[in-house]
């Protein structure tokens, strides 16, 4: 029997006796876990991951099983709690390969959406106020810390330039959920800004590219701006055929501006988008932070190293930095900007700060991570500094090249002398000054009239 439909079927009570089961541990099934447990009702967890086997990732009620152990269970039925469409496609084969229905999330999150309430803070999207309003879309509730120091500038930086605005936050789950209840309550009169960050392209589309292009086609009326990004496409079939997507949508918008935050990825949206599409060149948001008053004592080495995707670091540079620190006999220790646990914006400025504090305790940190890299700049750290598969962090360095106590790692450079000095020159103080200009002019872009002669210059 199909059980496509479960979530009807459970309602009306006309199925056989199924075990439900998430398929999939990851950031998605964390996010949408209140839905999944509201719905679904799973009574096993499970994953490719060998890792995960026989751990319980939600708490002890449920166990993630193998795959294959799947089969044994009574009429099973996969619901994939994974969001990226393509690694889906494998799942949904895999399953048939075994002969168990399944179907994924997202094709199921509108329908739940629709019987959520509104979290609070977008009861205000409903009311009509006298001033003009500022939409912030899509800004994180998954474990990134640096993605959550985008979100606080951001809002910082309206504040600043936008006072006279009203601003709505609606985070990249609030949109995935609610989007079709919040569309009925956004005027073409309201600026919409989507938040920074690094997931432009064909990488990162759950939650990121895919949200981005759906709110640039459900908004054809507003000014949007995407605030300062990183675009990046894999150069294989997948990462091509997402660039063609992404050109068509963002060509079709007449009042869209990309802000890049490296020169790299403003070439390429500059050259894709042609003389359709508004390009500027704007620092990472996280640039207008400064946490380095307030210098703490300091001590060892932090290493805050990618374990994803994105890491491109050889083992060899690895052994290397492990080598000089034993060979000085200096105490190290391991984080990462992900905190293992998705939080909200009600938490995130004590994760923010909780992270800065533990860069701001260590002697030099070094890391692969673009926020990594900016956490130390805005805190005063001393950072040796890698690049990553998208070269983000040798693009956004640009940006900070001349303060000395952050370096960005070159190859042929002595890891010993750059660990030395860096350990030598001791921590700094930022000035945010440096870069006040930059933040100036994208909130000229905001500000200014668009083609309809809207959203008044400031």
């Amino acid at each position: 029997m199909e059980r496509e439909e479960f979530y009807y079927k459970e309602k009306s009570k006309l199925y056989m006796k199924t075990t439900n089961i998430a398929f999939g541990t990851g950031i998605c099934m964390q996010n949408n876990w209140k839905l999944i447990e509201t719905y679904l009702k799973p009574e096993y967890l499970s994953d490719n991951a060998s890792s995960k086997w026989h751990t319980f990732p939600m708490g002890k009620q449920l166990e993630c099983i193998p795959p294959e152990k799947i089969k044994e269970l009574e009429n099973p039925y996969v619901l994939i709690t994974i969001g990226d469409p393509y690694i889906v496609e494998k799942i949904k084969q895999q399953m048939a390969d075994m002969k168990i229905p399944c179907g994924a999330i997202v094709d199921y999150l509108d329908q739940w959406g629709a019987t959520e309430p509104l979290p609070k803070h977008l009861e205000a999207l409903s009311k009509i106020g006298k001033k003009p309003r500022i939409l912030l879309f899509n800004s994180p509730e998954h474990d990134n810390v640096g993605d959550h120091m985008i979100s606080i500038a951001e809002l910082k930086f309206i504040d600043t330039y936008f006072s006279d605005f009203e601003c709505i936050e609606i985070t990249d789950i609030e949109y995935l959920w609610f989007h079709n209840k919040i569309r009925k309550y956004i005027n073409p009169e309201d600026i919409i800004l989507i938040t920074g960050g690094g997931f432009l392209g064909s990488m990162w589309l759950y939650n990121g590219e895919l949200n981005v292009r759906n709110i640039i086609e459900e908004y054809s009326e507003n000014k949007i701006i995407i605030m300062p990004q990183t675009v990046f496409f894999e150069e294989n079939e997948r990462g091509e055929a997402e660039k063609l997507k992404t050109v068509k949508t963002y060509k079709n918008h007449s009042h869209l501006t990309v802000a890049l935050r490296e020169e790299k990825s403003f070439q390429m949206m500059h050259e894709l988008l042609g003389k359709e599409g508004k390009c500027v060149l704007i620092p990472d948001m996280a640039l207008s932070l400064n946490y380095s008053q307030k210098q703490e004592k300091r001590e060892g080495v932090l290493l805050c190293l990618r374990e994803d995707k994105e890491s491109i670091l050889k083992e060899g540079i690895k052994r290397d930095i492990l080598s000089v620190l034993n060979k000085y006999d200096i105490k190290y220790y391991y984080t990462l900007m992900h905190t293992g646990k998705c939080f909200n914006i009600v938490e995130r400025e004590d994760e923010i700060l909780q992270k800065a504090s533990q860069m701001k305790a260590a002697e030099l940190v070094i890391t692969d991570t673009l926020h990594g890299m900016l956490l130390c700049t805005i805190t005063g750290t001393p950072c040796l500094a890698f690049d990553n598969i998208s070269h983000k962090v040798s693009g956004v360095y640009e940006w900070i090249k001349n303060i000395p106590y952050i370096h960005l790692y070159k190859e042929g450079d002595n890891i010993d002398i750059c660990i030395s000095k860096l350990l030598e020159n001791g921590a700094g103080e930022y000035k945010t000054e440096i870069l006040a200009s930059y933040y100036e002019k994208l909130a000229k872009v905001i500000g200014e009239k668009d083609k309809a002669g809207r959203n008044i210059k400031k």
